[in-house]
């Protein structure tokens, strides 16, 4: 499947023969990324190697699943398992509204909880509740499931936990500080749902699109035990001045727990009765793409584990391919260099971007004149507040600019990066994937 709708507009923006043969080889090498991840696939072959698995010991199983890819591995599920009943939590507006035999599909908001989020984490909950110890629950996690499976705790109104996903999100924190506030302002997260399951067994297949795969931070970790406290949110609120902009709500509670007023979330689990079972991550997709890359290239994954500030982390990248130009460190061109991981942006502007964007126009400004091409797209299909999934830039991408009267810098300095890409066609267009597994980047250097 061509993952990338227009695919051959950015083909026909080459500035010359070579940087369209890099830009054909960076778009296919992420469509191959995107492919590796399919939650189907990956569900169905995690249950035909869990030869250790009987169901047939269990009166009943259920299905809870949240995230963009729980519409899928419920499908793959239902194709394997005779399944009772279940709810699944997906992006509003993904149009997975049917299709499924036993699992109702609900829709949530994302990346801000919404009343749909919370009326079917409600519908999940009692699910979990009337579980009994002869019963079984599969529970389906991925990327997205935070704002898909949500609940606020008692005291906190759902606009107040709006609120702070929003400070959360415009603050430039990572993925790990942004969880461990939202596990302490919930009463699903941080294995509160396996605590509500009790006591049926409870199996978690987790797709990760978390740096690092740390499985209690995917979706905030609703069926493992939590490793962060009140004392880490209240880490998160200094770091970022967020005690003065907070609600006053939300504020009081992890104040109160930091106080030990609050009881912590769960920090051990029944091992008998649960297993997490990570069944899909960026490696996965890294992989895929290096193994088609070498076919014709030097390649090289540099890292999956890829932080920072999307921009600066495009300096970073482009000053990578210039010593391959240089002096053919750390492999020989022609070459292909992979990573994947997840940066972030921090919102000073009112633009329309996201970090992809940002990451390979952060590259472009480095790369003028030069035959190097960069590629950088969520696999999720979606990147900030666009309707891009990412970007690709070159040598040639600060000169085309300009021609359209387009400056980058100015353009970065709004967080404006969809709005430049846009113009000269370089915003790369998926849709929807349905899966999700971070970021991944190809760089191309001729």
């Amino acid at each position: 499947m061509q993952w990338i709708r227009n695919y051959n507009d950015v083909l026909d923006n080459s500035a010359n023969p070579a940087i369209r043969k890099a830009r054909e080889v960076a778009m296919k090498l992420l469509n191959v990324g995107i492919g590796a991840v399919d939650p189907f696939e990956l569900t169905k072959a995690f249950f035909k190697k869990a030869s250790d698995l009987n169901f047939n010991n269990f009166s009943v199983i259920r299905v809870i699943g949240f995230g963009k890819a729980s519409f899928d591995m419920a499908r793959a599920v239902e194709e394997i398992i005779d399944v009772e009943e279940g709810v699944i939590v997906v992006p509003e507006g993904a149009g997975r509204k049917s299709g499924l035999r036993k699992i109702r599909i609900l829709e949530g908001g994302h990346p801000i909880p919404d009343d749909g989020s919370v009326a079917a984490s409600s519908a999940a909950l009692k699910i979990a509740e009337r579980s009994g110890e002869k019963d079984f629950v599969v529970v389906l996690v991925s990327g997205g499931g935070s704002a898909l499976f949500a609940r606020p705790a008692e005291g906190i109104t759902l606009k107040e936990k709006q609120e702070v996903t929003q400070l959360l999100l415009k603050s430039g924190c990572t993925i790990d500080e942004f969880n461990s506030v939202r596990k302490h302002i919930s009463d699903v997260k941080g294995g509160q749902l396996a605590k509500a399951c009790y006591p049926a067994h409870v199996l978690a297949l987790i797709i990760s699109d978390v740096v690092g795969d740390p499985m209690e931070t995917v979706a905030s970790g609703p069926t493992l035990p939590d490793p962060t406290t009140f004392q880490d949110a209240g880490y998160v609120f200094d770091k970022y001045g967020l005690w003065e902009r907070a609600p006053e709500s939300v504020c009081r509670r992890i104040k109160k727990g930091m106080a030990g007023k609050i009881e912590e979330t769960p920090k051990s689990l029944d091992s008998s009765l649960v297993r997490n079972v990570l069944i899909g991550n960026n490696s996965l997709a890294l992989t895929a793409m290096e193994k088609a890359a070498r076919r014709e290239y030097n390649t090289l994954i540099l890292t999956g584990q890829l932080e920072g500030e999307g921009r600066e982390a495009g300096k970073v990248l482009a000053g990578i391919a210039k010593e391959v130009l240089r002096s053919s460190n750390p492999v020989k061109r022609p070459c292909v260099l992979i990573l994947g991981g997840e940066t972030t942006v921090t919102v000073v502007g009112n633009g329309k971007g996201g970090r992809n964007q940002e990451l390979v126009l952060g590259a472009a400004l480095s790369l003028q004149k030069r035959d190097v091409v960069i590629a950088s797209l969520g696999t999720d299909g979606i990147d900030g507040s666009t309707d891009a999934a990412g970007g690709i830039a070159d040598g040639f991408t600060v000169e085309r600019g300009n021609k359209e009267g387009l400056d980058v810098v100015e353009y970065l300095s709004k967080n404006d990066s969809n709005t430049f890409l846009s113009a000269i066609h370089d915003a790369l267009i998926t849709g929807r994937t349905n899966t999700n597994v971070g970021d991944i980047i190809v760089i191309v250097v001729i």
